[in-house]
């Protein structure tokens, strides 16, 4: 009697830990994602890939270091944020129409058919050049942005919001 009686007691505060903590993890679904822990495992992502973020990030100490991917070189795979925020301070003050190093300026600069998802940015995003955007410069072949949420500064030339609908070439965001 006395075990049924603690168990009782026990499954519901299980229940509600597991409930807090997000749920069981699907083994297959954590298989599939890398973990991006820190600031160093962000800058260092493969552009094909697919994350997912563990802990809130504080990377303004990184500067425009911090930022994924080229216009040359876009972001392909999925990043899933885990409703985290990735904080930032990417500064691009150039306006030298010989390079293109102050457009497509974002935490991701560029993806193509990629996807970024549950994921929140703070600090600032400050560019002389266009296409600036506090979850990505350019969004271009399909890609999709969905579940973002920013409380960054965006200041540039062109810039997006999250959630907004000005995303080029067919992406979906929701």
């Amino acid at each position: 009697m006395k075990y049924i009686k603690n168990f009782f007691i026990l499954a519901p505060i299980l229940l509600l830990a597991v409930f807090v903590m997000g749920g069981v993890p699907n083994k297959a679904q954590a298989a599939s994602h890398v973990s991006v822990a820190s600031c160093t495992d962000f800058k260092n992502m493969s552009l094909g890939g697919t994350y997912l973020l563990t802990t809130d990030l504080d990377c303004i100490s990184e500067g425009n270091s911090v930022m994924v991917a080229s216009s040359t070189a876009p972001f392909t795979g999925t990043f899933d944020g885990g409703g985290y925020t990735i904080t930032v301070a990417i500064n691009i003050l150039e306006n030298d129409p010989a390079d293109d190093l102050d457009n497509n300026v974002g935490l991701f600069s560029t993806i193509s058919g990629g996807t970024v998802t549950n994921l929140r940015v703070a600090g600032s995003i400050e560019s002389t050049g266009s296409k600036v955007g506090e979850i990505v410069g350019q969004a271009i072949n399909g890609s999709t942005i969905s579940k973002v949420a920013n409380t960054a500064n965006v200041t540039g030339v062109w810039y997006y919001i999250c959630n907004e609908s000005r995303w080029e070439h067919a992406v979906a965001v929701t």
